[in-house]
């Protein structure tokens, strides 16, 4: 799982040669302190760690008397605790030492203390699964975010972070047979000369959109402005769900006095799922009973409200719920209510396909974001969230991508307050994103605060660092953006 942590060598006298050398080196180091390795590790009185090393023997030629190997046994025999070396012989018939044995039950024995218990431990598969894992947690490629599922119009033309699909965009200055435009109208080197950007991410957030494609969007969502208009003055009647920073649920119906946190999450679960969710479905994403999820989806049923206009409750029947019939199966839907993450994605779609109107639709998507998207998390619950596409992470995203054409933009006009605010919005909403963090350096350094620029550079980006490890290597973009840029200033402090 860690394999920088271990050296294979087919040569036995090599590896016990290396080892020898460290562990008198380890010796001769606590002879200074007249102490041993365990107490010398808890007061870290030397400026450099005190490292341990297994020597694991496999094969036949651990049972030769090799020298080297020889002179650790006798090294770490006459120095106990002194070395920070253990020696490990698998397979071994009589070797000196303490004699463990684990069977292909996971019996482990110890003889000698009279010990016999379960190992802990993995199988072939657990242990390659993990590691797999481990490393695909170091791997910074970009991942395409999948399609936007549903049955509203707009959900045709949108990725899971309401980005517009590839399908229906063209590249920057591509020759077209009918009018289209994108968001950033000017060259690339204009923005590249003045905000932290590439052509790569204008290409991506940027690309050019027909006019046709245009006109299709806001004819399959004409209520959209309607939408954030209630959103924005409270006014309405629907239920509204915030998810872009803490989770907050209004409602009008009957009051919850009780397990509003369940109720808020349950309301999310529904609200997430394009179409509907059927008991069982619920069960299991709550880990309750059939029989628990009909009382507690009538209790939200009531808490939601019903629709003034048409007299129906916000989450119909589950036989009469616009899915039900597709799916052949009863189902809890929701109906109608305002999340803020579909007006995110309904407004972001908007701009991409609106030119260079569309930033003002950007602007307007960055004020739903209140912080991390779904902040504030009922304990122990919302294991749902975690499974299959991560909306939490895509909404992330979508935010900071958002940010980055509205800081981008602002910077080429000339407004570097909004820049300074947009990137902001990122960097609460992913405070280790390195996209938002040298959106904000480029920000503060338009607004004439260099210094706190310079800063952030060098303490947040150049030099930052995960749990106390050495500063990691800068992505390529990132190493791109500062070559551009001429970052971090030499004269800096």
């Amino acid at each position: 799982m860690g394999p920088d942590r271990i050296t294979v060598h087919t040569d036995a006298s090599a590896a016990s040669s290396e080892a020898v050398a460290d562990a008198v080196r380890n010796i001769d180091r606590l002879a200074a302190y007249g102490i041993g390795t365990t107490t010398a590790r808890a007061r870290q009185d030397d400026p450099d760690p005190w490292p341990s090393r297994i020597l694991l023997l496999h094969g036949p030629s651990h049972t030769a008397e090799l020298s080297e190997l020889s002179q650790l046994r006798r090294l770490v025999d006459a120095h106990s605790g002194l070395t920070g070396t253990g020696i490990v012989a698998l397979g071994a018939e009589s070797e000196a030492g303490l004699e463990v044995h684990i069977d292909e039950r996971r019996c482990l024995t110890v003889p000698e203390a009279n010990l016999s218990l379960t190992a802990v431990g993995l199988t072939s598969d657990e242990a390659h699964g993990c590691a797999a894992l481990l490393a695909q947690a170091d791997r910074a490629d970009d991942e395409a975010v999948p399609d936007l599922e549903g049955k509203a119009a707009w959900r045709e033309f949108a990725t899971g972070t309401g980005g517009l699909r590839f399908k229906y965009t063209s590249a920057r200055g591509t020759p077209s047979l009918e009018q289209s435009s994108s968001m950033l109208t000017e060259r690339d080197e204009k923005y590249v000369a003045v905000a932290a950007t590439t052509s790569d991410d204008l290409e991506a957030l940027s690309p050019q959109v027909a006019k046709s494609v245009h006109e299709q969007i806001i004819t399959a969502d004409p209520g959209l402005d309607a939408d954030l208009d209630e959103w924005v003055s409270g006014s309405g009647q629907r239920p509204r769900l915030s998810l872009l920073g803490p989770v907050q649920a209004r409602t009008n119906g009957v009051a919850i006095e009780k397990r509003r946190v369940f109720y808020t999450e349950l309301f999310a679960y529904l609200a997430t799922r394009p179409f509907g969710a059927t008991t069982d479905e619920v069960a299991d994403a709550f880990s309750i009973s059939p029989a628990r999820v009909r009382v507690d989806v009538n209790k939200l049923r009531d808490w939601l409200g019903s629709n003034p206009t048409t007299g129906g409750k916000y989450i119909p029947d589950a036989r009469e719920a616009p899915s039900a019939q597709a799916r052949g199966v009863g189902v809890y839907e929701l109906v109608e209510a305002l999340v803020d993450v579909d007006l995110f994605r309904r407004l972001r779609l908007r701009a991409e396909a609106s030119g260079r109107d569309g930033i003002a639709d950007l602007r307007r998507a960055l004020e739903l974001a209140k912080g991390r998207p779904f902040q504030g998390l009922r304990p122990a619950g919302w294991g749902w969230l975690l499974e299959g596409d991560r909306l939490d992470q895509h909404m992330t995203c979508a935010i900071v991508d958002v940010a980055h054409v509205v800081v981008t933009d602002a910077l080429q006009t000339g407004d570097p307050d909004a820049a300074v605010w947009a990137a902001n919005v990122a960097t609460k909403a992913a405070p280790d994103d390195e996209i938002a963090r040298l959106d904000l350096v480029a920000a503060l350094q338009a607004q004439g605060h260099t210094g706190a620029a310079d800063k952030m550079l060098r303490d947040e980006v150049c030099n930052w660092a995960v749990d106390g490890d050495a500063p990691s290597d800068l992505p390529d973009r990132s190493q791109e953006i500062l070559e551009n840029r001429g970052w971090p200033r030499r004269d800096a402090v």
